[in-house]
């Protein structure tokens, strides 16, 4: 299809490629570095804002942050030493049940040539079946606190995750305090004052 159109003056087409470029952050102007006519590219640096209550709140975001990470390493020592108590505990219970198994079966041979008493025989079978149970029940306590320090130690790195996103969050933020020009081309103007609000 062929269109003619008539007319005086001059044709000038309308320059989709002419943009805006927004400030992602609020802020006041420090610096503008960038005048009318330079030649940008995307990372080419148009204004420098400044907004303190955002700084503040990066350094609040990475002193939060190192303070979980250290949280996290005193964690883990806490738990391993909990870990090889317990552990520990149930080494030195196996150990007496080991001991007063052995007593029982010594005893019950002595019984049959009529060696030791019935009573002394009741007395090391009954030890030796108490620290039977016992020694089940230290190593299910150390399953347990196994699954315990597991959770714990996840909780803890879930909560240092959240707080280093919120760290980048803030970061990026700061970061977008420099206006960028997000494009090649041609800065046409700049209308903002050192000291403005934007």
């Amino acid at each position: 299809m062929l269109r003619q159109v008539r007319g005086l003056g001059t044709l000038v087409p309308v320059d989709e490629a002419r943009r805006w470029i927004p400030a992602a952050t609020q802020g006041r102007v420090e610096r503008i570095v960038l005048y009318p006519g330079a030649q940008v590219t995307p990372d080419s640096v148009v204004l420098e804002l400044s907004d303190p209550t955002l700084q503040q709140q990066l350094l609040d975001a990475e002193n939060q942050l190192r303070a979980a990470e250290a949280e996290l390493a005193s964690l883990e020592a806490r738990l391993n030493t909990e870990r090889l108590t317990q552990r520990a505990t149930a080494a030195t219970v196996g150990a007496d049940y080991e001991a007063a198994k052995l007593e029982k079966e010594v005893n019950e041979s002595l019984a049959k040539d009529g060696l030791v008493s019935s009573l002394t025989l009741k007395q090391s079978s009954v030890r030796a079946d108490s620290l039977a149970t016992r020694y089940k029940i230290e190593q299910d306590r150390v399953e347990v606190a196994e699954k315990n320090f597991k959770a714990q130690l996840l909780a803890q790195q879930a909560r240092i995750d959240q707080l280093r996103s919120l760290y980048d969050l803030r970061r990026s933020q700061v970061d977008q305090l420099r206006v960028r020009a997000g494009m090649h081309g041609v800065l046409e103007q700049v209308p903002v004052e050192v000291g403005q609000q934007i």
